[in-house]
């Protein structure tokens, strides 16, 4: 009892300890039902869910090891995370926690070596331990337990009870069981499980009876998170005629690898999962990027269970309790990705506007400088001028900085605000541009000249020559930007500044890595030392039409 509430008197404290013996009582009560109805054939019908098998034997020894670090230190597994059964994960690992303690039995101490082979239909899952000998009479013992091949639905001694469920609870996943000793006294469990099949996890729908608004698109990706082969088979469904590509995922890991890795993603949607990351740990990565708007989260739950962590509630933008109507679903989906479009746009329109904004001291400055050379260097003057008109038509572009161009513009640009630079600081800027990827390649305008400008607005010394390097190579399926110089750099605390928008002086930088995650969900990247450079680079997918 928290003794901040008050102390508790002798009366009351009995009362507490006659509880808590009553819930302990009503636990193994419960626990003696469970494994009754598990030994006559009264179990609940298992879960079927798809999950990956290295998970359920890693989850299996983690269990293991709150009661034996021995043993779940002497457990080696070797098999491939990448190959998924469907079966309840919780009976499966409380079968094999069964199983590892039994071949613990013979030889504690020893190595037990898991192992599997698979074909289109099974897993073969394959315990080994060598044995003691002078057990032979317990293996043997076992073997008629585990090499049945119907359900067992008697015991004949209490101890043999975990055995026997445990064998149960493979039999009920069509699984077929042999234990088995060879000549160099090696113990060998194996069993088999049903291997999932993944019939298509990318749905693209098509025919349409329903007219959906037209700002959606049929390019719109929605990623569903579940392990429920009943609730992804329905969401597929619902979907089938509406214009979304529907990805699906059975770990909250692969979904936000995806996630960060492609754009014009609209929704997420939490089913049922399992196991490793819980729906509100996948949400609070989520959050951690994108906000209600950037990204929905509908959160499915069954209407019989409550939800655990009340903080999921903060992170999702809807929920849907199951069993929830095919309207109801495709409702909930337009009106966020309709949100999603609106937050978008909004963003996007300001973004664009800040990005626009032209330095006028930058203008008032070279106009001064060309004025200047009219009278003393007349050609100069004339380049200069020439230089100042691309870069007035490359930087304005009708405003439409959503509109994408050639690189090639990009890259004169940068050309024109170099020379202009140049004209007016002299040899004290040198630079080299290395483009190593197609000219019809589409950028969004002004993402490489903003870069360079403050790179020079930031860095130019008048006692030292600045270099500055600008790299656009293809590799991939990516254009890689790498702007360098070799100025006066940057501290971390800068770098956080110019990065969260709170040097005024760097605005652009912020609203560029701002534009960099909501056009192209890729993120701005700077490294700078003091008195020795600043690198930026970014990175974004290879375009040549729309």
């Amino acid at each position: 009892m928290n003794k901040s509430i008050g102390s508790l008197n002798s009366k009351q404290e009995d009362i507490l300890r006659d509880l808590n013996h009553e819930v302990y009582n009503l636990k193994n009560h419960i626990n003696d039902i469970s494994s009754y109805r598990m030994l006559t054939g009264n179990q609940i019908k298992p879960e079927r869910v798809k999950i990956s098998m290295k998970t359920i034997l890693e989850s299996a020894i983690s269990e293991i090891a709150n009661e034996s670090n021995n043993l779940s230190n002497n457990i080696n597994i070797e098999i491939d995370e990448n190959i998924y059964i469907i079966g309840d994960p919780y009976l499966l690992m409380q079968a094999n926690e069964t199983l590892l303690f039994t071949l613990n039995d013979f030889n504690a101490g020893n190595t037990i070596d898991i192992s599997s082979r698979h074909n289109n239909d099974f897993i073969y899952v394959r315990m080994r331990i060598n044995t003691d000998t002078n057990k032979i009479r317990l293996i043997n013992k076992f073997k008629r337990v585990i090499n049945k091949k119907k359900y067992i639905d008697y015991i004949s001694h209490e101890e043999d009870l975990p055995l026997v469920i445990a064998k149960n609870i493979l039999h009920m996943h069509q699984s077929s069981t042999s234990m088995r000793i060879n000549s160099r006294k090696v113990l060998e469990i194996e069993y088999t499980l049903p291997v999932w099949v993944d019939n298509s996890t990318e749905v693209t729908s098509t025919n349409n009876p329903y007219e959906p608004p037209s700002e959606i698109s049929d390019k719109t990706k929605i990623v569903l998170v579940s392990t429920m082969p009943e609730q992804i088979e329905l969401i597929k469904s619902y979907l089938k005629y509406e214009p979304y590509k529907l990805k699906v995922f059975s770990t909250g890991m692969d979904a936000l690898s995806y996630i960060d890795k492609n754009t014009n993603i609209s929704l997420v949607i939490i089913g049922s999962t399992f196991l490793n990351m819980t729906g509100y740990e996948l949400s609070e990565y989520i959050r951690k990027n994108y906000s209600l708007g950037q990204l929905p989260i509908i959160l499915i739950k069954k209407s019989s269970v409550q939800i655990q962590n009340e903080n999921i509630l903060d992170n999702v933008n809807d929920v849907l309790v199951t069993p929830f109507s095919q309207k109801e679903f495709i409702q909930k989906i337009y009106s966020l990705i309709m949100l999603k479009k609106s937050v978008e746009s909004a963003l996007k329109s300001r973004l664009d506007f800040l990005q626009s904004q032209m330095n006028p001291h930058f203008i008032f400055n070279t106009m001064s400088t060309i004025m200047q050379l009219c009278l003393e260097q007349p050609m100069k003057a004339y380049n200069l001028l020439s230089n100042f008109s691309d870069y007035l038509r490359g930087s304005l572009f009708a405003g439409e900085l959503y509109t994408y161009i050639p690189i090639y513009r990009e890259i004169d640009l940068i050309i024109s605000y170099l020379e202009i630079e140049k004209a007016r600081f002299g040899e004290a800027i040198q630079y080299h541009i290395n483009k190593d990827c197609p000219d019809e390649c589409l950028i969004l305008p002004l993402l490489i000249e903003p870069i360079v400008e403050n790179s020079i607005k930031h860095s130019i010394n008048k006692h030292k020559i600045l270099n500055i390097s600008v790299d656009v190579r293809a590799k991939g399926d990516y254009v890689e930007i790498q702007v360098k110089d070799d100025g006066i750099g940057m501290s971390p605390e800068r770098i956080d500044e110019v990065m969260n928008g709170q040097n005024t002086n760097s605005i652009g930088l912020s609203n560029l890595r701002k534009r960099l995650l909501i056009y192209y969900n890729q993120e701005l990247h700077i490294e700078s030392s003091v008195n020795i450079g600043t690198t930026v680079a970014f990175k974004i997918p290879i375009q040549y039409d729309l």
